[in-house]
């Protein structure tokens, strides 16, 4: 149309304007979700535009060209799930660009179609049609690309629900196998003093059989606590909110007010009052009332200054807690082994083996880490990494 304004040729002017409101309106209704409406109108207009000027003006000028990326582009526009369409409109199209080109009537000839005129339209034509080749071609490589990285993307996905399967099938083994071991255990006292009880009527000893009763059963309702929180960690969802840590870490702490020994371990708050995080607060909860309940179970009373202390350092965007106390401490060849499903690196201790295990679930689903350091018979320290904001 600009190469015809220049040339003084105004008479295709109206059919050129015709064909912009169409395509105007084919970007509309693209833009309004009428897909379909939008693919339709876009083939009829320009095949129609092209064919009508494929007519009318000389062959020299090489308006037939466009045929080949108007063809191509239906095909990438309809898709192969409307293939038969593309090769209608195709087939119709093939047809009325061949009856263009040969037909027997005169075709438009005047003082304004020139040699020069001709070569410059058949020039305009062929960077055109380039141009319009290039950009299909171009949405065709890009659809491509974005459908096989979804289907990459959407292989390493399975491939790692795969992985979480076995795990968890791994786990859901070793976790019936152990769970019915440590439940039948304390079960199995609970009956043998029920039989001793039985057999006694002495005062002072169904006392006694009743506390160590009270022991086992507590025991037992520890056991069941546990599995729960393993259960409520893994199932969960992720509940973020902004919150208060040293607030946090004073709640746990006040959970075990009452906790036996406590009351002789010196506990350490060293962090910052008003410092927020952003995080889940009953994955927090279980993170810390793990380790500062090993803290206190743990803990060696014989020393002179039995203490817990709790700090706080922030890294980047990340902030690294630390439970240090001078308690027993764990053998180093069993550092490596104490986040592992019902292991006891306390071989005295009554407990289910869970609580650090269900500690790094929780931390790896905050997308946090954890660190363990410990000199057997001086202490242990517990670094906690968590991100600041929200994953």
């Amino acid at each position: 149309m600009i190469l015809d304004f220049f040339s003084n040729y105004y008479e295709p002017m109206p059919y050129n304007l015709v064909g912009i409101a169409l395509g105007i309106t084919v970007i509309y209704l693209n833009g309004k979700g009428h897909f379909m409406t939008a693919r339709v109108l876009l083939a009829i207009t320009v095949n129609v535009i092209t064919i009508f000027f494929t007519a009318i003006l000389v062959r020299e000028m090489g308006v037939y060209i466009f045929s080949i990326c108007i063809n191509i582009g239906v095909f990438v526009a309809f898709g192969y799930e409307r293939i038969r369409y593309s090769f209608m409109i195709v087939a119709i199209s093939t047809l009325g660009f061949i009856a263009a080109i040969f037909h027997p009537y005169s075709r438009l000839t005047g003082d304004f179609v020139t040699k020069e005129y001709v070569d410059k339209n058949l020039l305009t034509v062929f960077l055109i049609a380039s141009f319009s080749a290039v950009v299909i071609v171009y949405y065709m490589l890009r659809l491509n690309y974005r459908f096989e990285s979804k289907l990459m993307k959407r292989e390493k996905d399975i491939e790692l629900r795969n992985q979480e399967l076995l795990k968890v099938n791994a786990e859901l083994d070793k976790f019936f196998y152990s769970a019915s071991h440590d439940m039948r255990a304390p079960l199995t006292s609970i009956k043998g003093l029920i039989q001793l009880m039985e057999m006694s009527d002495n005062v002072k000893e169904l006392k006694e059989y009743a506390a160590m009763l009270k022991g086992r059963a507590d025991n037992l309702d520890q056991f069941i606590k546990s599995i729960s929180e393993y259960a409520a960690n893994a199932r969960q969802q992720l509940n973020f909110q902004i919150l208060d840590l040293k607030g946090v870490l004073k709640e746990n702490l006040e959970n075990f007010k009452f906790y036996p020994g406590a009351n002789k371990v010196k506990v350490i708050l060293d962090v910052q009052g008003d410092f927020m995080i952003n995080s889940d607060p009953v994955r927090l909860q279980v993170i810390f009332g793990n380790i500062i309940s090993n803290a206190f179970k743990y803990h060696d009373y014989s020393k002179p200054n039995p203490f817990l202390k709790i700090s706080t350092v922030v890294e980047n965007a990340a902030i690294r807690i630390y439970f240090e106390d001078n308690g027993s401490g764990i053998r180093e060849e069993y550092l490596a082994k104490i986040f592992t499903m019902f292991y006891r690196a306390n071989t005295q201790a009554e407990g289910a083996g869970l609580g650090l295990f269900i500690v790094r679930e929780a931390i790896d689903k905050l997308h946090g880490s954890i660190e363990v350091s410990s000199v057997y018979g001086e202490g242990t320290t517990f670094v906690v990494t968590l991100p600041l904001l929200q994953p």
